[in-house]
């Protein structure tokens, strides 16, 4: 393999996890959504707006109404998006 491959990869290796994963890499404290509040959900539907939650029970619930599942269960919040597999 000559240089210029060698180099062309390494610059590749460094450039491309910022195209390929952003929300990753640009990720900050100040676009991390918070804990939902679950007093509000006590008496209300579930809305129909998709933004996922994953609580401690490993599973992926659609949106925040996954505190009516907190009020039912002993659930808790990890963080927002899919749960990842272990």
């Amino acid at each position: 393999m000559s240089s210029m491959w060698i180099e062309f990869l390494f610059i590749l290796t460094l450039v491309l996890p910022y195209f390929g994963f952003p929300e990753i890499v640009m990720s900050s404290p100040h676009n991390i959504k918070s804990k939902p509040n679950c007093t509000m959900f006590k008496n209300l539907e579930c809305p129909r707006t998709l933004d996922p939650v994953c609580a401690n029970d490993r599973i992926t619930y659609a949106n925040d109404s996954f505190c009516k599942m907190v009020l039912e269960k002993d659930l808790e919040y990890e963080y927002h998006g899919i749960c990842q597999s272990t």
